[in-house]
C-alpha cells in the first residue's frame, strides 16, 4: 500500500508570487480592485497539476489569509485543492466552505484568549499610525504598518508582554492565540486524514511551526532569496544570509554585517570576516562587544583553533571561567582537548566543570563528540549561534532564538545532525513560550547529557516525581532532579525517602571530595528539617571542621544552641559571622542557627549573606514551629 502524503504549502511568496516580481509568462491568480495582484509561475501550475492528479498526495494550501481573501485565488483549471487551511490554520475549508467541527474547536481554543485579543484591538484601533487594524475571522489580530521597520520594532517590543504569539512579516504584524499556528493546523489535518508523511513549504517565520513538524521542509530557492536581499525584516535578512553561506559567499555576508555592532549579529560578522582572512579588525571588534570576558576568550579560541594555531587557541580557552560554561561549551572544549591530546587540560576541565552541582553528573560521561562536528567555518558559526542562544536568557522569550537556531541548522547541517544542543534549545523555547516542545525533546537520545534536562522539564510540567526517579536511574548525580525530589519528600514529611535520595548519590564511586561535601551538606539540611540536630551537626562537622577549628566550630555551636534554646549562644554565633564573616567557612550555615521559632526573618537574612560565598545553597529549612523556604542561585539548565 502506498503511503499517503500531505503536501502543506504556504501561499503568498511560496506558491504565489506578487505582481511586483511577475513576468509576462506568469499566470494571473488573483484580481483585487480591478488590478492583477498575485500570479502562478508556469512551473508552479505544472506542479500543481501533477500533485492534484496523484491520488496519494493531498495538496493543502496553508495561509494567514482570511476565508474571503483565500476565495479570491483562481487555481489553474481542474486543479483547485479540495481542502485549504486559512486564518493560520484555524479554519479548514472543504470545497470552499468552512468545516463546522474544525471551526468550532478552533473557536473554543481562541475563546481562551478572547479578552486579550479584544484588549489589544482596543489599544491599536483608531490610531492613524496604522493602515489597518482588525480581528481576522474572529481568530487573530492583524495590524498593517506603513513600513516594515515599524512592524519589526513593535513586534520585538511586545514579545513577552502578552500571552499571545507575536509575529511579523514585512510591514504586517500578527497576534495569534498560542495554538493558532500553521504547524498545529497541519498536524490536526494529518492526524484526521491519516497521512503517513508531511512535506511543507514556506518562506517566513510564520511558517516555521509548519516546517518544524514536516518530514521534509522546503525553503525559498535562489530566486526568492535574491528577492529578499533588500528586505528590512530580520527573517528575510537571515534567509538571504543563509543563502550566501550555503553558497560560500562569505565576502558579501561580511559586507552586509560589517557595520553591525550588536551582540546578536556578532557571530555572523566574526565568522564571515575570518572566512575572508580579515583577522585584525575582527579581534578589535570582539574587544568592543558588551559581552563577558569568558565569551570573548572562547570565541578567540575558536578562531585560532580554526586557523590551526592550536596552542594559542588553548591559551585562550584556559581563560574561560568554569562558571561561564554550560554543557554545550564543555563538550566543545573537551572535544578540542581530546582531539589534540591535551590530557592535562582535559583533566583540569573535567574537575572544574564537575565540581559544580549542575556539572556533577558529567563525572562519568565519556561520549565526547569528534572534533569534526565543530571544525569548519559553517560549523563554528553554527556553534556560536547556539552558544549565543544558550547564554542569553532573554532570547528564550523571543522568536529570535528560533530564527538563530534554525539558521544554524540550515547553514551547517553537519553540526546540527551531530549534536542534541539545538533540539534542546528549540524545545526549551517552546517549553517557555508554549508549543510542541516535546517534538524536539523526543529527538534527543537517552545517551545524551541533554536528555536528563528534557526529563526534568517534563517533570516540571506534569508534576510527576516518577520522571525524576527515571532521570536518576540514568544518572544518580543529576543534582537538579535530586534537589526537586528531596524537596518533594521534605514537603510531604517523608524523611526516609529524602535521605535515600542523598545516600544513593553519596554511594556513587565517581564522587570527588567537593562533590561528597555538597551531598553531605544536603543531607545535613534534611536532618535539620526533621529535627535531628545531632546528625546534621555530624555531617557539617565532617565538611568544615578540620583539626584547627574543631573546638571552635561555629556551625556546631549554632546547631546546639538552636536545639537547646540557648539564645546567648545563638546571638554569639550570629555576631561572630556577621562581624567577621570571613573568619570561618561555615558562614554558609549560619541560617540554621537563626531558625528558632522567633528568629525566622533572621535566618532568611543570614542566607542572603551566605549566598555571596556559597552559591549552591538551595534547600528548605525547617524551624521548630514552622518552615522557612530558602532557594539558591545555582543554574537549573545546561
Amino acid at each position: 500500500m502506498k503511503e499517503k502524503i500531505l503536501f502543506a504549502c504556504d501561499l503568498d511568496n511560496t506558491l504565489l508570487i506578487s505582481h511586483r516580481i511577475s513576468r509576462e509568462c506568469d499566470i494571473c491568480a488573483e484580481i483585487l480592485n480591478g488590478k492583477e495582484q498575485s500570479f502562478f509561475t508556469p512551473a508552479a501550475c505544472e506542479l500543481i497539476k501533477k500533485v492534484t492528479e496523484n491520488e496519494n498526495i493531498i495538496l493543502l494550501p496553508v495561509t494567514t489569509r482570511s476565508v474571503e481573501q483565500y476565495k479570491r485565488i483562481q487555481f489553474p483549471a481542474d486543479c483547485t485543492p479540495k481542502y485549504a487551511l486559512t486564518c493560520n490554520g484555524a479554519v479548514l475549508l472543504k470545497e470552499g466552505f468552512p468545516e463546522e467541527n474544525w471551526y468550532n474547536e478552533s473557536e473554543q481554543l481562541t475563546d481562551l484568549h478572547r479578552d486579550e485579543l479584544n484588549r489589544l484591538y482596543e489599544e491599536y484601533s483608531g490610531k492613524d499610525c496604522y493602515r489597518t487594524v482588525r480581528i481576522v475571522d474572529d481568530m487573530f489580530l492583524f495590524i498593517h504598518f506603513f513600513d516594515s521597520e515599524s512592524a519589526a520594532a513593535e513586534a520585538e517590543k511586545c514579545r513577552g508582554n502578552t500571552e499571545l504569539t507575536v509575529d511579523y512579516f514585512g510591514s504586517k504584524m500578527y497576534y495569534f492565540p498560542p495554538v493558532s499556528n500553521k504547524g498545529y493546523g497541519v498536524k490536526r489535518f494529518a492526524e484526521h486524514f491519516n497521512c503517513d508523511r508531511i512535506i511543507a513549504a514556506g518562506d517566513s517565520t510564520i511558517d516555521c511551526s509548519m516546517l518544524d513538524i514536516a518530514d521534509t521542509a522546503l525553503i525559498p530557492d535562489e530566486r526568492l532569496a535574491k528577492i529578499l536581499k533588500n528586505e528590512k525584516g530580520m527573517p528575510a535578512q537571515l534567509i538571504y544570509d543563509a543563502y550566501l553561506i550555503q553558497n560560500d559567499n562569505w565576502k558579501e555576508l561580511h559586507n552586509r554585517h560589517k557595520n553591525d555592532e550588536s551582540a546578536l549579529a556578532a557571530p555572523l560578522r566574526i565568522w564571515s570576516a575570518i572566512a575572508n582572512d580579515w583577522r585584525t579588525n575582527t579581534f578589535k571588534f570582539i574587544d568592543t562587544l558588551p559581552t563577558n570576558a569568558s565569551w570573548k576568550s572562547f570565541v578567540r579560541g575558536q578562531i585560532y583553533a580554526e586557523l590551526g594555531d592550536i596552542e594559542t587557541a588553548a591559551s585562550h580557552f584556559d581563560k574561560v571561567a568554569p562558571e561561564f560554561m554550560n554543557i554545550n561549551d564543555y563538550l566543545y572544549l573537551m572535544s578540542f582537548y581530546s582531539h589534540h591530546d591535551m590530557v592535562d587540560r582535559a583533566g583540569k576541565l573535567l574537575k572544574e566543570f564537575t565540581s559544580r552541582p549542575t556539572g556533577m553528573f558529567m563525572l562519568d560521561y565519556d561520549n565526547i563528540p569528534d572534533w569534526s562536528v565543530f571544525s569548519g567555518y559553517k560549523n563554528q558559526l553554527a556553534f556560536s549561534l547556539a552558544q549565543t542562544v544558550s547564554h542569553t536568557q532573554i532570547l528564550m522569550y523571543s522568536d529570535m532564538a528560533v530564527l538563530m537556531l534554525r539558521f544554524a541548522q540550515v547553514t551547517a547541517p553537519e553540526f546540527a545532525q551531530n549534536t542534541d544542543a539545538i533540539n534542546y534549545y528549540l524545545g526549551q523555547f517552546f517549553y517557555t513560550n508554549g508549543g510542541n516542545y516535546a517534538d524536539f525533546f523526543n529527538k534527543i537520545g537517552t545517551d545524551s547529557p541533554f536528555y536528563l534536562f528534557t526529563v526534568l522539564r517534563n517533570a516540571e510540567k506534569t508534576g510527576d516525581i516518577d520522571d525524576l526517579q527515571h532521570a536518576l536511574k540514568y544518572q544518580p548525580l543529576f543534582v537538579p532532579a535530586i534537589n526537586k525530589l528531596v524537596g518533594h519528600h521534605i514537603k510531604n514529611g517523608n524523611k526516609r525517602a529524602a535521605l535515600a535520595v542523598i545516600n544513593r548519590a553519596l554511594d556513587n564511586e565517581y564522587l570527588d571530595a567537593d562533590s561528597r561535601a555538597f551531598f553531605l551538606k544536603s543531607r545535613a539540611y534534611i536532618y535539620y528539617a526533621f529535627g535531628d540536630y545531632d546528625a546534621a551537626q555530624q555531617d557539617l562537622s565532617e565538611i568544615y571542621c578540620g583539626p584547627r577549628c574543631r573546638d571552635k566550630c561555629v556551625t556546631g555551636t549554632g546547631l546546639g544552641c538552636t536545639k537547646y534554646r540557648n539564645r546567648t549562644g545563638i546571638r554569639t554565633c550570629h555576631e561572630f559571622n556577621f562581624e567577621k564573616p570571613n573568619r570561618h567557612p561555615c558562614v554558609g550555615h549560619i541560617g540554621l542557627c537563626c531558625c528558632s521559632p522567633r528568629r525566622g526573618n533572621c535566618g532568611i537574612r543570614c542566607y542572603g549573606k551566605c549566598w555571596c560565598c556559597i552559591p549552591d545553597t538551595f534547600f528548605v529549612i525547617s524551624a521548630p514551629g514552622g518552615h522557612i523556604y530558602v532557594s539558591g542561585r545555582y543554574g537549573q539548565g545546561p
